[in-house]
């Protein structure tokens, strides 16, 4: 696949279909040439790429374990519903600002793309800080449907874009009332979680660094990109594993945003 602002070619780990289509609705033609030519764009791409790959995976890992609700915190312009073979029995719950929500049903209609399971619309700005209340009252109706099988929590590119303190606010109100049986992955947090989301009862935390990325999708990955991956249940350690660290790769042992210190352990799909 061509590389973005015309460079090497990269194999994307992930194609969304209607990945254009939805940068079209957002941003005008001036502003995607300006994010096609600015330095490292094909870097930033693949990273992007990456961690859509990944979560993707947890998305169709749930649906195997009979898991019928997700939560897409910082939807954005997030496609899952449209593109993933799911069951019609899922339910995704989009949480954005609601400016966001309208923009994108308005740009899906107009395509006259047709989700493939229901697809429930929450207007929280998580971005803005202080919605822990807001995300609980929510999010209720999803606790509720959820019973013992537990929620699939995702957060996607929004995260990075989010202050320290409105990501620490917003995985904290997650881990707060997620049913058991849960579990929480997206970009590994600038700020340290680790606390947070063991108070709420993830106790099993694991940050999946580049190197361990590369093995799993045969990519490039670039170095520094990390995911995290926060399951309900008794704490296993101190802090968060990191995943792919020092071993046959040679590679360091974090990969950014996870405590260090702590054996790798790999994490199977």
């Amino acid at each position: 696949e061509a590389g973005e602002g015309g460079g090497a070619p990269f194999r994307a780990p992930c194609r969304d279909p209607h990945a254009r289509l939805f940068a079209e609705a957002f941003l005008s033609p001036a502003a995607r040439e300006a994010v096609a030519a600015a330095e490292g764009a094909q870097e930033r791409s693949l990273a992007f790429s990456t961690r859509a790959a990944f979560l993707d995976r947890f998305v169709l890992d749930a649906v195997g374990k009979r898991i019928r609700q997700v939560v897409l915190l910082g939807s954005g312009t997030d496609t899952r519903p449209f593109r993933l073979d799911v069951p019609p029995q899922l339910t995704f719950t989009e949480v954005d600002a609601l400016a966001v929500l309208e923009a994108k049903a308005a740009a899906a209609e107009a395509a006259g793309l047709h989700t493939r399971c229901a697809v429930r619309r929450v207007a929280v700005d998580v971005a803005a800080g202080e919605v822990a209340d807001q995300l609980r009252e929510a999010l209720a109706p999803v606790v509720s449907s959820a019973r013992r099988a537990g929620i699939l929590f995702l957060l996607d590119e929004a995260l990075e874009a989010w202050p320290a303190s409105a990501q620490a606010e917003v995985l904290a109100a997650v881990a707060a009332l997620a049913p058991e049986g849960s579990t929480i992955v997206g970009p590994a947090p600038t700020t340290d979680a680790a606390a947070a989301l063991a108070e709420g009862g993830f106790g099993k935390m694991n940050i999946v660094n580049h190197l361990q990325l590369r093995k799993i999708f045969g990519a490039a990955v670039p170095e520094g990109t990390a995911m995290l991956v926060a399951m309900s249940g008794p704490q296993e350690s101190p802090g968060p594993r990191s995943v792919g660290g020092r071993g046959g790769d040679g590679g360091e042992g974090t990969g950014g945003g996870g405590g260090g210190g702590s054996r790798a352990r790999e994490l199977n799909f």
